[in-house]
């Protein structure tokens, strides 16, 4: 059920990224900027991300048709102790709640284990409903930030898992 994202995935892969937003961001993330979002874009980035994918990152789809999707790869923030990101995972409406997110959660340790990561984070917008989700795999708060999109200013939690072998 869960893979590697080739190729072909970007348009669903694409698709997914922007319902999802649009679903879990409704009422936090200014509608203008939410209506702006662009399926051909984001194929377009995904396509770039997926013609030579580097060896250090990861792209996961899940679902035939594809439901759900994760990217991970090294920490953007240079954190010495959490080395690894979990840059983005959205699922459609239709595939939360049944256990979907988890087993890519556990997917995405389990690759970055493999990469040499023994630990991971992932920015979350403090409003976003999924905060629950990332503390019952066993994430813990690290710290929150200030973020401006679509012109609001939003606040963001950074969740670490300090052992990706424990995520639940």
């Amino acid at each position: 059920m869960i893979r590697t994202a080739h190729l072909a995935d970007a348009r669903a892969i694409a698709k997914v990224h922007v319902a999802s937003w649009r679903t879990t961001y409704q009422g936090i993330v200014p509608g203008s900027h939410l209506s702006a979002l662009s399926v051909a874009e984001r194929q377009a980035r995904w396509t770039q991300i997926l013609s030579d994918p580097p060896k250090d990152k990861i792209a996961l789809v899940a679902g035939n048709p594809v439901a759900a999707f994760v990217s991970a790869g090294p920490s953007r923030d240079r954190d010495p102790r959490f080395t690894a990101e979990l840059y983005a995972i959205y699922l459609l409406g239709a595939a939360q709640g049944r256990g979907l997110g988890r087993a890519l959660v556990s997917e995405f340790a389990r690759r970055m284990m493999a990469l040499g990561h023994r630990a991971a984070h992932v920015w979350v917008l403090e409003a976003n409903p999924a905060c629950g989700f990332y503390e019952s795999t066993g994430a813990r708060l690290l710290r929150t930030t200030t973020i401006e999109i679509g012109r609001r200013l939003l606040v963001e939690r950074c969740y670490g898992w300090p052992e990706l072998g424990r995520v639940r």
